[in-house]
């Protein structure tokens, strides 16, 4: 963060971030609290182009955007499975995402989770998509395992 004094009188702030440069110009010297306070809500108010937008960030767009109508149980299901997905895919541009990559996805993460979670997780993430209009077939999934109820 930069602050700097202007021929005007006013400060200008500047900052990078993301590769992005903000400004902000106040006709006051402001403190570093504040300067970062303010940048913090141009940067929030800044939106995020499609082509930019992450898996990671989607989700997340995706919960808060339905955050008044799910339940609070859906809700953290949904920021479980968003901070569950492997790191490789959390950080992939929406653009790239593919047939074969869902399915690598799914591929990633069956291991140690039930079929139930999985399929969960696969739902969810075609939801996000097809809400920024990609549309992709559902990944096979694994089977489900059948349950022999105990009679004693």
């Amino acid at each position: 963060m930069h602050i700097e004094k202007l021929p005007s009188g006013s400060y200008r702030i500047t900052q990078t971030e993301n590769g992005k440069r903000y400004r902000i110009t106040v006709d006051h010297k402001p403190t570093k609290t504040e300067a970062t306070r303010l940048l913090a809500d141009v940067i929030e108010k800044t939106p995020v182009t499609e082509a930019s937008l992450t898996l990671n960030d989607a989700c997340n767009q995706y919960i808060k955007s339905r955050d008044k109508v799910l339940s609070p149980a859906t809700i953290r299901g949904y920021l479980k499975i968003t901070r569950n997905i492997p790191g490789k895919y959390a950080n992939m541009r929406l653009k790239q995402i593919t047939n074969e990559t869902l399915q690598a996805i799914v591929n990633d993460y069956t291991p140690g989770h039930s079929s139930k979670t999985v399929k969960n997780m696969s739902c969810f993430i075609v939801s996000v998509l097809s809400a920024h209009n990609i549309t992709l077939k559902s990944p096979t999934l694994p089977q489900t395992e059948k349950k022999s109820p105990y009679i004693p």
